[in-house]
Parts: C-alpha cells; structure tokens; sequence
C-alpha cells in the first residue's frame, strides 16, 4: 500500500524484477481525492498519460518505464502487485534457444563468406530475427549484415554498476538472457563480455527562451527503497524530465568504459570505436538522454547541448577477432599498443585456449596468432616517422613472451617471424623450443625459421655467429662434430655460401671473421673464386666504410699467415692487387653534414672508429716485408690529402695509432725517420689547426636586432584593435640602437607593462640580455644587461679542446721520447698547441675561428670604442 501527499512525485524508471516469474506491475486505486499524482508509461519512444484519480486499475510490463508526476493535492492511495507468472513452460525458453541458435549460426555463416569473399554486395538483405527471454513478451530486432563482424553490441534492460557487473548480479530477466547467450556461444566460436556503455553527443541545440545553461541529470544507479511502487531506479530504456533537442550533431561516440568477463573480472583498459550498427537492438539511442548539458546563445555562437547516454550491454566478439577488439587503437595514432595490454591478453588467451575443447580452440588459437603476429611485424618493420626517426618496437622479453605462448599452445606458424624480431640475439628458451621442435617435427619444417635468422643478420661476422648458435658448433668444425643432425649440418653448409656470396655489413669484425674463413681454407679457392671478386666489387665504389673495411682484412689476413711461420704463396700477390686497387679510393670519414639537433633520436650515438690506425700502421708493415715501396708513398699521399678533409673527431683513433706505431718502428731503426716526418709534421699541425682552431674572442658588444613586424604596443588580438601594417615598432627600434651598440651594456627604458612585455617577448637567446624591472617611479623602467654566456662557453669548450690535444700529444711522445727527432722546427709550436704560429708555418692567412661569437657580425662597427663625429641612430625598418 502506498500513500502519495500533496507533492510526492516518483521519477521515470522501469520495474525491477522482485520475483522469480515476474512480468509485469499492477497499481489499484483505492478510493481517496486527489488532483495529479499521473502515471506516464513510456515504450519505444511512445508515452502515454493514465490518471489514477479516474481509472480504477492500471497495469503493464516490468520493461515499460513509468513515470508518477507530482500530486498537487489531496492524496493518492493505490495498491501495488507484482504480477507473476507461477507455472514456467518451457516450449518458449525452448523457442528462444532456437532462434539464438539461428542468430549465431548466420553471423558465423557470414563471417566465413566475408573472409572469403572477393567483391561485397553495395546493397544488402537486411534480417531480423526475434530474441526474447522466457520472462517477457517484448521482442528485440536484429538487423544482420553480410560483413565480418567483430562485435555485437546486445543492451541490456537495466543499467549496472561497474562493481556489480557479472552474470551472476544481473536482474532475473537479463541473467536469463544472458546465459542463454553463453550457453551456445562456444558452439558457434564467440565469447561473451559484460560493459558499460556510454554514448556522447554533441552538437547545435534548440535554444531556450530565456538563454543560459544548465545541467541535467534524469536517471541514477542509487536504488530508491523508499517507495515500494519500485525499488529500482536502475533503467537504461528512458528517462523523463526535460532537455534540448539536438539539430545539428558535430561530434558522435560510442565507447565501453568498464569491460568484464562473465564472471565479473576486468578484462582491462579497453579502447574500441563501438558504431551504432554494432547494436543489435533498432534504434537503440531513440529516447532521453541519461543526462543533458546546455549552453545558450552566447553572441558568438548559437546554442549547443551535450547527451549522454548510458547501458549496460552484453558483447558478442567472434574469437578469432578477440585481438583485433582488444588491442584495437585509433588509426589516428602512431603508437604501438602497449606491451602491458598484450601480455595480459595473451596470458588470457592462453588461459581460454587450455580450458576450451581442443575441437573448439582453433577460432581462439587464431587470435593469439593475431597478437603475435602484431608483435612480430612491428619490430622486424617497424617503419619511420615522416620527420625522421624509427617507430618504437617491442622489447625483447615482449617478443619472449609472445614466443612463450605459442610454444605453450603448440601453435608453429607464428614461430618464424616472432623468432627475427629479437633485437639481440635469440634467447636460450627460444633456442632450446627451436631444437625442440626440430626433434619432434622434423628439421624441413622449422628451416624456414632458421633461414629467417641467419637471413636477417647483416654482415659475415653476425651470420657466422648465428650459424654457430643455430647448429650448435662453429662452422669450420661441422665436419668433426658428431652430435649434430646431419640435416643441420648440411643446412649450415649451404648457409655459408649465401654468406659470402652477399657480405652485408662491412664492419671490423666482419673483416676479421672473413679473414678467419680464408685462413682455414687450405685450397686457397674461397680467396680466389669467391671472396677477392667480391672485394673488387666493393672497390668500385670507394667509401670511408668500404676503405676500413678492406684495410682491416688486409692486415689480419697477412697478419696470420705470418703468425703462423709461413705465407701462402698466393697470398702476396693478392695483397698487392688488393691493396693497389685500394689506395686510389682510400678515404676517411668527413665530418657531419647536419647538425645534432636534425636528427630524430636525443641520444648520443656510439662513435665507432672509421679507420683503425694499428691497422694502418700493420699495412705500412706488410708493405715494407712484401717490398711494396711505392705503395707506401702512395699510402703517404692519400692520408696527408685525405687529412685536409677529415672528420677531426677520428683523428685519435684512426691516425694517432698510426703516428705511434710508426714512432716504435722508427726506435726500433726500422723505418727512416725522413720518409714519414711530412705526415707528422702536416698531420698533427692541421689535426691542431681544425680542432683546437683560434681562441675564441668577443670584438664588442653588437647584437643582431629584434623583429616585431609591426605587431607594436596597443595591438592585442581579438579586442577589436586594427593590426598595424609591417614594420617595426618605435619601442623596438629604440631597443635595437641598443642592442646593435659595439660599446653600451646596459639599457633603461620606462614605459607601461603591455611595452615593457612586448619588449620582452622580442628578446631571445641568441640576444643575450637580461631583463630586470626597476620600480623607483612610476611608469617602471624595463633594464636590459648584456651579458656574453655564450662567449664563455665557447671559450671553456676551446680550453677544453686544447687540453684534449696536448694529452695526445703527451701520452705520444711519453712513449719514446723520439718525437722531437720526427718533428724537428715544429716540435716546439705542435706540442704547445701554438695555432697562430702552426697556420703561419702552413702558409696560410690568419683567420678568424670557426667558433667566433655570432655577435661579431652584428652590428654596423667591429671595434670596440670607437669615436665617431655624432651618434648615429638608425630608424630604418628590418
């Protein structure tokens, strides 16, 4: 029995279902006056108005929203029953379990003929087929298309909290449905997933008389106990109350904020566009929002209103399709889908995988392929940004991990291209699956993975080691090792040609894993057939890379012969077409084309040495053993011209080793002091000349001028001010006479707080002036200070550079203390890093360094305090 005074009220909700069986809700009333107190039962957008002051019954089903409007007097007595249903047949439960059959089997039958198919229809047969639960005779359309689903939204009839969203805690009629639906998912390849949906619109409103905003709310979780006509205030179908109509949408989404399983566990953070027509329910949004926001005419635009619409739904994704769902990210990004969310992904999918009949698993199996497949494509392409810079990829215990899974499911076809996407080498566990499965598959099955491998390696050196790695023996000793399958062994083999067939990367451990190949190759035919015309090639086009390169195997080759007592007799004559071939192309690294801050990564790059100079310094041995003189001199000629040009960062590594081995040669009486004193003397002088350069000096105080283009004070944006034409503000110009000054330091201008910040927002650092405020008076006065940071830092630098050198220096003539011999007259000005009197000696003008301060080219006058017959100030536009 209920009791409504003058002003009681009860908002728009639907029945919940307070009984096994319950249908609907009847309302009797008893005999008591009363004015209002109306009951609005609204259903599929129609709303239809019962005064229970005239009828005397009323009644309706548990998914009609009502709604009781206010009693403006006397009072509303009625009786409430719920409406029950006590004997439950089963031939419509058995009805409806038919007809989700149907449903199911129809969206796999199509989802198969998508995949399959090779032009879509552009119009298409729309179905509906009727879904309803045993406790309710309303009825649901849903529209199915010939597409390839990857979701099907199914609303709920009441709306859940995040907290109480399972299977379990769903209201009688929803969990019945929703079992319904899980009990055949598997038998047709879905997977069943519990979400809050909210939808968001936004667009141009109708406007109110009176203008304004506001902010509606018609519908919430909280239960209501206080009235017993329902408890439940949990409706997700309509609500009342009043709100803007939107005419013109600018923006329109559908997205999950809370996804779970069917027992209620957080999938987690998910991030899928969710369309309309993946609501299986027609018009589902055709009702009042949950909650409306408005703003009014404002003077620049018109009225606008935000809706907000929110449900609970049931989720339907194919299981093939459960990684594309989850790991769905906005085409409009660039990011990578977080390691975090595939890991938990694929330890879940792993999870299904293993709990689901094996005859049932294929569908999911395919998803975790997805997911591995999405890791390994990233990182083996991983692509670049348009303004430079590769795409980040995934770390190696990511791709482990994806590794792992497939492994734990037995699933083979990921494998290959999962086991190239290391950025290292493949981890033990990887290793040891591959041996694995070469033991219970077959050895031709898993090739095409081992050939990825050694394929993706650059270099000799890097394929040898993945040889050895994969075989488990080096490759110069397959032959004695018995324990490895014939079918690698002779894999291993076949690989080796590939690999000096193409030498990849052209590094110092290629050369010396080449060297080591040609070593062991008694028959002398892999120098002659294979590598020396692959060495040919690489000379055609000369590069610092390519010069290094050959340099190096050039001297380890000759280098081990000689270790060992003996040189093949073809080796000498190699040696010296090799190196003759060489000399002409010879070349050293040149400095950067562009500066660091062109290049994408901020991290500094490893410097790897272009040129090892004890390699250098052993070809000059070679020679002088083989008789090679006039490659000497010709060796002599290519560096000294080859030093003029040079990236000087390279001279410590690529010919200070050079100098200080020819040092030991000459102590030791080997080599004439006279013959290599011009690379001495011109290598270190001009190593000093470029590096170190001149000190760095301010010449005065000039700055460059600022430029406002006009934008001058009292001109703000958007205020209604005109924009002045193009030039520069009085304010500015007066500020450039001081900043162009060879001799003023400080500058003081009044003025208000709009000049003073333009002033200031026109000053950089490349200016270098401090900006303080004085405020003895009024107006306050802007203080601009010189100040020359960057002159200091470009001394420190320079400082630094000389300290550098004369290191070098010492630690080459600590050594053996023969250096003065070499130097002679230059001795002196190279081991005080003299660079004034190091450029005299090289015939060359004094001038000015590279490092000098910007500043010195500024201004109209260079020279610091000079007098001039009147001041100058100079007014003329920029």
């Amino acid at each position: 029995m209920l009791l409504y005074e003058k002003g009681a009220m009860f908002k728009p909700h639907a029945d919940s279902e307070k009984t096994s069986g319950m249908f609907g809700t009847l309302v009797i009333s008893l005999p008591s006056a009363h004015f209002g107190g109306s009951v609005v039962l609204s259903h599929n957008g129609k709303q239809h108005e019962f005064k229970t002051s005239y009828h005397e019954y009323l009644a309706w089903y548990s998914n009609v929203t009502h709604e009781v409007k206010q009693v403006t007097s006397g009072c509303r007595w009625v009786l409430t029953y719920n409406l029950v249903r006590e004997h439950m047949g089963q031939p419509e439960s058995e009805v409806a379990g038919r007809k989700l059959h149907a449903i199911l089997a129809d969206w796999k039958q199509q989802r198969a003929e998508a995949a399959t198919a090779t032009v879509t229809p552009a119009s298409q047969t729309t179905k509906t087929i009727e879904i309803s639960s045993a406790t309710s005779t309303s009825t649901d359309d849903l529209p199915l298309s010939n597409s390839d689903v990857k979701q099907a939204i199914y609303m709920l009839e009441h709306r859940y909290t995040n907290a109480n969203l399972s299977i379990e805690s769903l209201k009688h009629a929803d969990r019945l449905r929703a079992k319904e639906i899980q009990s055949i998912c598997d038998d047709y390849g879905y997977t069943l997933y519990l979400a809050s949906l909210e939808r968001e619109v936004m667009g141009q409103a109708d406007e109110d008389d009176y203008g304004g905003r506001g902010f509606n709310e018609y519908d919430e979780d909280e239960d209501e106990d206080e009235d017993e006509e329902d408890s439940d205030g949990n409706s997700s179908q309509y609500s009342g109350g009043s709100y803007h109509r939107i005419w013109d949408i600018c923006s329109d989404s559908i997205n999950p904020t809370h996804v779970v399983d069917a027992e209620g566990q957080e999938v987690f953070h998910i991030d899928i566009p969710i369309d309309e027509k993946d609501i299986v329910q027609t018009h589902p949004f055709k009702r009042k929002p949950n909650k409306s926001e408005y703003e009014g005419y404002t003077g620049n635009e018109g009225a606008s209103a935000t809706h907000w619409y929110k449900d609970t739904v049931i989720v339907l994704v194919p299981n093939d399709k459960i990684a594309d769902v989850l790991m769905h990210r906005r085409q409009y990004t660039s990011e990578v889908v977080p390691a975090e969310r595939i890991a938990v992904m694929l330890a879940y999918l792993q999870k299904r995988v293993q709990n689901t009949p094996e005859q049932k698993s294929e569908e999911l199996k395919r998803s975790v392929y997805r997911a591995c497949e999405l890791v390994a494509a990233r990182n083996n392409n991983p692509g670049h940004y348009a303004y430079g810079g590769e795409k980040p990829t995934y770390t190696d215990e990511m791709v482990l991990e994806a590794f792992k899974t497939c492994m734990a499911l037995w699933l083979r076809v990921p494998l290959p291209a999962l086991a190239t996407a290391f950025k290292k080498e493949l981890p033990e566990f990887a290793l040891q699956s591959l041996r694995r499965l070469t033991t219970e598959v077959g050895f031709e099955e898993i090739k095409p993975i081992y050939d990825n491998l050694v394929r993706k390696q650059q270099g000799v050196s890097a394929r040898s080691k993945t040889l050895s790695f994969l075989a488990g023996a080096d490759p110069l000793t397959l032959d004695t090792q018995s324990d490895i399958i014939p079918e690698i062994r002779t894999w291993a083999q076949e690989s080796l040609e590939n690999v000096f067939s193409d030498f990849g990367s052209l590094s110092d451990d290629d050369a010396r894993e080449l060297a080591r190949f040609v070593a062991a190759d008694s028959s002398g035919l892999l120098l002659k057939d294979r590598i020396v015309p692959r060495l040919h090639e690489i000379l055609d086009t000369p590069t610092p890379e390519k010069t290094a390169f050959i340099m190096s195997f050039l001297s380890r080759i000759y280098e081990h012969f000689r270790s060992t007592g003996s040189v093949r007799t073809d080796i000498p004559d190699m040696y010296e077409v090799l190196l003759r071939a060489a000399i002409p192309g010879f070349a050293l690294r040149k400095p950067e084309e562009h500066p660091r801050y062109y290049r994408y990564s901020p991290e500094e790059e490893i410097r790897e040495p272009a040129l090892n100079g004890h390699d250098l310094a052993l070809i000059f041995q070679n020679c002088r053993e083989l008789g090679l003189e006039e490659c000497i001199n010709q060796m002599i000629g290519r560096i000294l011209e080859e030093i003029d040009t040079m990236d000087m960062k390279d001279f410590p590594t690529s010919i200070l080793p050079l100098l200080e081995d020819l040092l030991l040669d000459i102590k030791k009486g080997e080599v004439n002091a006279e013959r290599f004193k011009r690379l001495f003397q011109t290598g270190l002088a001009k190593y000093i000349v470029t590096y170190v350069s001149d000190e760095p000096k301010q010449l005065n105080w000039s700055r460059e001028p600022t430029k406002c283009n006009g934008d001058y004070r009292g001109y703000f944006p958007g205020h209604g001010a005109t924009k002045p034409k193009a030039g520069t503000c009085q304010d500015c110009q007066q500020m450039n006479v001081f900043l162009q000054s060879p001799t003023e330091t400080v500058w003081r201008f009044p003025a208000a707080e709009a000049r003073r910040k333009h002033l200031i927002n026109k000053l950089s650092d490349k200016h270098e002036c401090f900006t303080t405020i004085e405020k003895p008076r009024t107006p306050f006065s802007l203080v601009g200070t010189k100040h020359k940071k960057s002159m200091d830092e470009k001394h420190r630098k320079w400082k630094t550079r000389i300290a550098e050198v004369k290191g070098h220096l010492q630690s080459l003539e600590g050594r053996h203390r023969i250096l003065d011999n070499v130097l002679q007259e230059r001795y002196a000005d190279i081991m005080a890093v003299r660079v004034k009197n190091l450029r005299v000696e090289a015939g060359q003008a004094v001038e000015g360094s590279n490092d000098r301060s910007e500043h010195t080219q500024a201004g109209p006058s260079q020279v610091a305090g000079q007098k001039r017959k009147a001041a100058v100030v100079d007014l003329t536009d920029d």
